[in-house]
């Protein structure tokens, strides 16, 4: 093999650096110096993202073409790289590649969790009747489409029926397969679902619990590799190098506070969350000893809403910032739900005021741990929290304690493990 194509079906553009899209370019990057890549990306966004071409990458829109099969026939990749969650663009493009006898890698870096059947429909059906759609990311200056949550489903779900009918499913075996699909979304014990049938010739994911959980669900044992989390390779050498902050001796506090998109996800309505924030951010603009900045999610989030939200309140909002880089200016993160904002500081052993108020989704509350942090559940004590976070000793052995429990395989070759087990499917193929 001289040089390779690989397809990655994509809820988000490359443009954006999210969590997910650095884990597969940390991945694609140990591939390429293997072998020369070449990657293209189908996004399944409701707006058109930027269709750009290169040598190594190239970005098309989903709603440009009629079913996976045919965007398969015009690039012919050696290889398809998806999610193994159960969503749109997995169904469509595993299904046609199976079909056309194109490996599958499936990929699943998230954090595992059981969840409430009862908040998992909850969370679903806000989604569902959102005037915006989830997850969707604008190009610089562009504004946002006009679809609602509902109608962007419906051009997905076509997709979906098309690409089954071009793999010869019969009218009655595609109204099965859809019905099946959106009752999976509301009625899943983790987190996200998974499906036997989008099982890959390899499944990578991030800790044992993900490989027993798909196990669980008949996938093969020998198709299931435990890589750790590509994301975690470029924060470890920081961990390495970095020592507990203590005594902070300065005339400013300065507090970078870090929110999850849990209105977004549909864990809580929007309401709810604003009125955290406004506390949060009112309780520590009384004090004068301390500076205060908000950092919001890369891509889900909107800047404009916060703007709008913050109102006169002289605060930055940095979003499109690399977390890490942004967060070494700063003395204490507050973060809250399931934020993996969190990881960043720990990577940099930064004290961490954790805001435990939301109480039905505590079992969200993925990366929180009186280990190396420090909980509020009252906002008007959040400044006693934050100087209590600073006094607080972290030890070397905390931090080693904390990794054992959360984060496996965390040694900075993540993305080589599974560079690797993608090379070998790719030789035997």
């Amino acid at each position: 093999m001289k040089e390779i194509t690989i397809l990655i079906p994509n809820a988000r553009s490359p443009n954006f650096e999210g969590t997910e899209t650095v884990q597969i370019k940390n991945i694609v990057n140990e591939i390429n110096e293997k072998i020369k890549t070449k990657i293209i990306w189908v996004i399944f966004q409701p707006s058109k993202t930027q269709v750009k071409e290169n040598e190594r990458e190239q970005i098309i829109n989903f709603s440009d073409y009629g079913n996976a099969v045919e965007i398969l026939n015009k690039f012919n990749p050696d290889l398809v790289i998806t999610e193994t969650e159960f969503f749109s663009q997995s169904i469509a493009f595993v299904l046609a590649a199976k079909f056309k006898k194109i490996p599958v890698v499936t990929y699943c870096f998230v954090a595992y969790v059981n969840t409430n059947l009862i908040i998992n429909i909850k969370s679903k059906l806000r989604l569902l009747f959102s005037k915006k759609v989830f997850g969707e990311t604008t190009e610089l200056g562009k504004k946002s489409s006009d679809a609602g949550m509902i109608q962007f489903n419906i051009k997905k779900l076509k997709f979906i029926s098309k690409t089954l009918k071009e793999i010869k499913y019969n009218k009655i075996h595609i109204y099965f397969s859809i019905i099946s699909f959106i009752l999976k979304q509301f009625f899943s014990t983790s987190l996200v679902p998974v499906e036997k049938q989008i099982e890959g010739k390899l499944n990578l994911c991030s800790s044992t619990k993900w490989a027993n959980y798909l196990e669980k669900n008949d996938f093969k044992k020998s198709t299931i590799v435990i890589t750790g989390d590509p994301y975690l390779d470029q924060l470890f050498i920081k961990f390495k190098n970095s020592k507990p902050v203590q005594n902070i001796e300065t005339n400013k506090i300065k507090i970078l506070f870090c929110t999850s998109p849990m209105h977004e996800h549909g864990y809580v309505n929007k309401d709810e969350e604003d009125k955290i924030i406004l506390q949060t951010v009112d309780n520590i603009l009384k004090n004068t000893n301390f500076e205060l900045a908000i950092k919001i999610h890369p891509s889900t989030s909107s800047k404009e809403e916060y703007e709008k939200l913050i109102n006169n309140r002289k605060i930055p909002i940095y979003q499109k910032e690399k977390l890490t880089e942004k967060l070494e200016q700063f003395d204490v993160m507050i973060t809250y739900g399931a934020s993996s904002a969190i990881l960043n500081a720990i990577m940099l052993k930064k004290p961490v005021v954790f805001l435990d108020v939301f109480s039905y989704t505590k079992n969200l509350n993925l990366f929180y741990d009186k280990l190396i942090s420090i909980k509020c559940t009252n906002l008007e004590k959040i400044s006693q929290k934050i100087m209590f976070s600073i006094n607080n000793e972290i030890t070397e052995e905390n931090y080693n304690e904390y990794i054992k429990r959360y984060l496996e395989k965390f040694d900075g070759n993540s993305a080589i493990r599974a560079s690797n087990a993608i090379m070998d499917i790719l030789k035997d193929n």
